[in-house]
């Protein structure tokens, strides 16, 4: 999907209309419109295909002028109109008017006066103390541009997710089209699935690498080509993103795309486990002096240190991973803690699927072998309520964890008759160990769901289903009147601290709390019993 590089030309040029003064009207008609393609759930370019700027002109707020803009720059990658703008005032100034303290008139100011047409420009004449001279700045604000510039520097090679991929999946594609191409992918932050991504890794083997490398620096995309070698080259691509390629050997593709993948600390992590075996690992494989042993597939670098292969989403190390999440229990005294990653429905939460969740299972195995004695990792999935209250998993893939929990995360606005009998179906699998957040609320957000929750806990006590306590500060659900009603039913209960992040146990005493107000006792509350009894409870 284009949406977000569209929308960011449309912004673009609201900008450079509101720097330069006249009809305020018109930037805000851009910045709407640049919000509505922003939020669009279809692809703004298939709408544009299906039906040039006829079609275009059907998207909210996008009208014929808009239109006309959007429909030359998904032909040429270009727009007249914006060139035009920037002949008259510099692009580099919208990046000075987005500084922290500064907007278009600021900008404006400082262009005509000082000359400033860019964030170095400005650098150079803030560290030259010429800004606090001028009228209405002064030598705090000069400070202040150079905070901001700061800022600005640490975060003005990031470039968003939805930017980015659309663009790598086109180089990718066209790569494989018009040159010889054995094996491409994308690597680096993009295969990691970062929200903002630094530049493009494009990795390739091929029986011919300066035919590849030609062909990757005469792409249509191109802006500029930085570097040009016999394997590798950077070039500058549309939206002024940096895109580099590398050819690799076959027999070190593998070796290749984990190493290009990262990111840092977990490539750091897997040298260790090589140095502590006497090997060497670098882009090129895992060596024991001369002798090869790992290299041509990703999944036998992994195979290679006992490791099931590890999905790129999960590659960062040190922040809040798996084994940061155990740390964190056993740093506070857990005999036992459970791991519970999504079902693949919940694509925003990229959602494991059934191979995945199996690599995650071996995963958490073998390090429970390692913390033998210390903790015992309990492994679980949160998975999604279906229509009709199915599982997004099957029974063979439930029947292989220590536990389940269910929750619903779609169809919010079923009437209270549909959503009791499809939550109270879901309850009756014998899998079904913990119904999550039960009333789905968010504090501040969204209201609950029509759910006739006696019903529920009455089937839940029938099933030996767990409620939850869900201690997140946005969701604090059940309640501490409903988790009464709940024990007065005679339901078991589980605290959850819902952590996607270690930091986030601390809220165990939220949960806690909400319990106690619910004149909950340690025998009702699952996760306050000893493991074996926790064990049983799941079976």
């Amino acid at each position: 999907m284009r949406n977000a590089e569209v929308a960011q030309l449309l912004y673009d040029i609201a900008d450079l209309l509101e720097m330069q003064g006249g009809d305020r009207f018109r930037p805000m008609a851009y910045r709407r419109a640049a919000r509505e393609i922003e939020a669009m759930p279809e692809d703004i370019e298939k709408l544009w295909r299906q039906g040039g700027v006829p079609r275009l002109r059907q998207v909210q707020g996008v009208g014929e002028a808009i239109a006309a803009k959007v429909d030359q720059y998904l032909r040429e990658g270009r727009v007249n109109a914006l060139d035009e703008l920037t002949k008259e005032i510099p692009r580099g100034l919208v990046e000075v008017m987005k500084l922290r303290g500064l907007g278009p008139k600021r900008a404006s100011v400082l262009w005509r006066t000082l000359g400033i047409t860019d964030v170095k420009d400005l650098k150079k004449a803030a560290e030259g103390r010429q800004i606090r001279r001028l009228k209405g700045f002064g030598e705090k604000t000069e400070q202040k541009i150079l905070d901001a510039i700061k800022l600005h520097e640490e975060g003005q090679a990031r470039t968003l997710l939805a930017v980015a991929f659309p663009i790598a999946e086109e180089i990718v594609a066209y790569l494989r089209d018009h040159a010889p191409i054995d094996k491409a992918a994308v690597a680096g932050s993009l295969r990691r699935m970062r929200e903002t991504v630094g530049d493009i890794d494009v990795l390739v083997t091929s029986p011919d690498p300066p035919a590849a490398i030609r062909a990757f620096t005469g792409m249509p995309r191109v802006k500029e080509v930085v570097l040009a070698g016999e394997t590798k080259a950077t070039v500058i691509v549309e939206a002024r993103i940096q895109a580099d390629i590398r050819v690799l050997e076959p027999g070190s593709w593998g070796a290749g795309l984990q190493y290009f993948t990262g990111n840092k600390d977990h490539n750091i992590h897997l040298r260790s486990l090589a140095i502590a075996r006497g090997w060497k690992l670098d882009e090129y494989g895992i060596f024991e002096g001369e002798r090869k042993v790992a290299g041509d597939t990703e999944e036998g670098i992994y195979a290679a240190f006992g490791l099931p292969w590890i999905p790129p989403e999960l590659r960062e190390d040190g922040v809040d991973d798996l084994e940061a999440m155990v740390r964190a229990a056993v740093e506070r005294g857990y005999e036992y803690v459970g791991i519970s990653d999504h079902s693949p429905s919940l694509v925003v939460a990229k959602g494991l699927d059934a191979e995945a969740l199996r690599m995650h299972r071996a995963r958490i195995r073998a390090l429970n072998k390692q913390l033998e004695g210390t903790i015992t990792i309990l492994t679980g999935t949160e998975c999604d309520i279906l229509d009709g209250g199915a599982l997004d998993y099957p029974d063979e893939i439930l029947r292989e964890l220590d536990y389940t929990i269910v929750s619903v995360h779609s169809k919010f606005s079923l009437t209270e008759e549909e959503q009791t009998e499809r939550v109270v179906t879901a309850l009756r699998n014998p899998y079904a160990n913990i119904f999550a957040h039960p009333t789905t609320r968010l504090l501040g957000s969204r209201d609950p769901i029509a759910l006739d929750l006696e019903a529920v806990m009455d089937a839940a006590a029938r099933s030996g289903t767990a409620l939850e306590v869900n201690a997140y500060p946005n969701r604090m659900d059940l309640n501490g009147a409903y988790a009464r009603m709940a024990k007065e039913k005679g339901c078991m209960l589980a605290i959850d601290t819902d952590s996607h992040a270690h930091g986030q146990l601390g809220n165990m005493r939220f949960g806690v709390g909400l319990a106690r107000r619910g004149w909950l006792e340690p025998d009702q509350v699952v996760n306050c019993w000893q493991l074996d009894r926790v064990r049983g409870f799941f079976r």
